[in-house]
């Protein structure tokens, strides 16, 4: 998707030559690699080079992957630096958006925002460097773990990447090796630490407005702020504070070429379903009642070269590639510089993701299961006698009198709607500096992350939907009068379906 971006920057920033000792970059440093506007972003490893005659920075680093400080340049770990001005460049407004031009970072298996469409992800957002998943990959913001995802499920772990304050951030370091031996288990695939300004001084305000070269949605806005005072070298302290707010707009797949249908045979592409409104018979292989010429309309349509009705699921008027998301995020830092070599320093952030996304109504047939084993198949069929029997074409098919099995689009449902919403905070406190050959660092921290999931419609409730299209009222071929509409609608279930707490408490030393 091309977008067209507009950025509106109002900053008034100070210079700092004193900034904190772990400011200075790594010598790995990151290069834009093609136009922003129309081409693609990427990002690659340059070393800097040293002037002749300059002399070499003796300066101790605290490099991600490694507990001790070390002389810039010494470590061969394979860390890569992505500063501020780079991320600036780059176009991204969020943390997902950068990794994704990273390399390192894997897109199969990656768990996004878009992922909601079709699976259960609770809207996660994760890292996945190496392909090794969001659990192998280790996320930290100022090299303190950040607490993992509350609605954790098979194939999404790890950390939301939405708590991740974008717009307090100074640099990215990435570790693109398994770091497991300083960190644990959870760093086999590496390491993403967030670093964020340090004794920044002045204030910033950004208005950024992004949308596609073609109509039918998918705009993108951000709004976000920054302000910081004093100075660490003569005031002895820092403030710091950074506020953002983006609106995704949703995007439908039948607005795309590439995505408005489920049916390509050039590609040898079927995604199809047999589950259509109107229903079809396949006892008897009836197919829709009252012969091909009534399937086509409605949630159904007929393909002449496969020689019958399906459901296109892509090409469903509300159907969405891109939800409609909301994220809100607030970070904090105060510091103190109690004597020359030893600082005091407190952090919080919050975060909030909304995310809104709608699919296609549900399929129901023998071919889906439910119940607490999902072994009991949710079976619809027609029988003899019932105003709707299609008594004509079970003749023609030799099967007139038996119990016909049906294939079905839950349409006068509606739209399958949900809203998952993320939320998470962390506060962090601590003591750093030397003494004598030592260098320490103590903190405490304490993390919480909630996950809510709401139904706002289109989940029929089986216990009450199966037998009402069983009963022989509800008519499985055609309109229904108002009345039996209203009927079906209320056999959805509305409300919260999952909601989960994760919460991360520890002391570092």
């Amino acid at each position: 998707m091309t977008l067209i971006g507009t950025l509106i920057n109002f900053s008034k920033p100070k210079s700092n030559p004193g900034e904190n000792m772990n400011r200075k970059d790594n010598k790995l440093a990151i290069a834009v690699a093609a136009a922003l506007a129309f081409g693609t972003t990427g990002f690659s490893a340059n070393a800097q080079q040293t002037a002749p005659g300059q002399p070499a920075a003796k300066e101790r680093i605290e490099v991600t992957g490694s507990n001790i400080k070390r002389v810039e340049g010494e470590s061969a770990l394979p860390v890569t630096v992505i500063t501020r001005e780079e991320i600036d460049k780059s176009g991204a407004t969020n943390a997902v958006e950068l990794l994704q031009l990273l390399g390192s970072n894997a897109s199969v298996g990656s768990v996004l925002s878009s992922s909601t469409i079709g699976a259960t992800t609770f809207s996660a957002q994760t890292a996945n460097l190496r392909g090794l998943t969001g659990s192998r990959t280790l996320v930290l913001i100022n090299g303190k773990r950040v607490n993992g995802f509350a609605g954790e499920v098979n194939g999404v772990q790890g950390v939301n990447l939405a708590v991740i304050p974008f717009s307090a951030i100074e640099r990215v370091e990435v570790l693109k090796d398994g770091a497991s031996a300083v960190y644990g288990s959870d760093a086999i695939a590496g390491v993403i630490n967030f670093i964020m300004r340090q004794d920044y001084r002045g204030a910033e305000a950004t208005i950024w407005y992004g949308e596609p070269t073609r109509t039918g949605g998918g705009a993108q806005e951000k709004y976000s702020a920054s302000a910081g005072f004093g100075d660490l070298s003569t005031n002895r302290y820092n403030v710091f504070i950074s506020g953002s707010y983006e609106h995704q707009k949703p995007l439908d797949q039948k607005d795309r070429d590439f995505s408005n249908t489920a049916y390509i045979p050039d590609i040898n592409y079927n995604t199809l379903s047999s589950n259509v409104f109107p229903g079809r018979v396949t006892t008897g292989s009836i197919g829709t009642p009252g012969g091909t010429g009534k399937c086509t309309g409605g949630f159904s349509t007929y393909f002449a070269d496969l020689g019958n009705c399906f459901f296109d699921p892509a090409g469903e008027p509300g159907v969405e590639s891109i939800p409609d998301t909301k994220d809100i995020n607030f970070f904090g830092q105060v510091k103190f510089q109690i004597t020359n070599n030893w600082q005091a320093y407190g952090t919080a952030l919050y975060g909030k993701q909304e995310n809104h996304f709608i699919i296609q109504p549900v399929p129901i047939s023998n071919l889906f299961f439910y119940g607490p084993n999902a072994d009991i198949p949710s079976t619809i069929t027609v029988s003899p006698g019932t105003p709707f029997y299609p008594t004509a074409d079970a003749i023609a098919a030799g099967v007139n009198g038996q119990v016909l099995n049906v294939r079905y689009r839950a349409a006068l449902n509606g739209n399958r709607d949900t809203t998952d919403t993320n939320e998470g905070y962390q506060l962090v406190g601590g003591v750093k500096g030397s003494w004598g050959n030592w260098d320490a660092d103590f903190s405490y921290s304490y993390a919480q992350g909630k996950t809510k999931e709401v139904l706002n419609g289109g989940f029929p409730l089986y216990s009450l939907a199966l037998p009402l299209l069983n009963g022989g009222t509800v008519n499985l071929f055609g309109p229904n009068t108002d009345a039996i509409a209203q009927q079906v609608a209320a056999t959805n279930f509305n409300g919260e379906t999952f909601h989960g707490t994760s919460t991360n408490e520890g002391f570092q030393g």
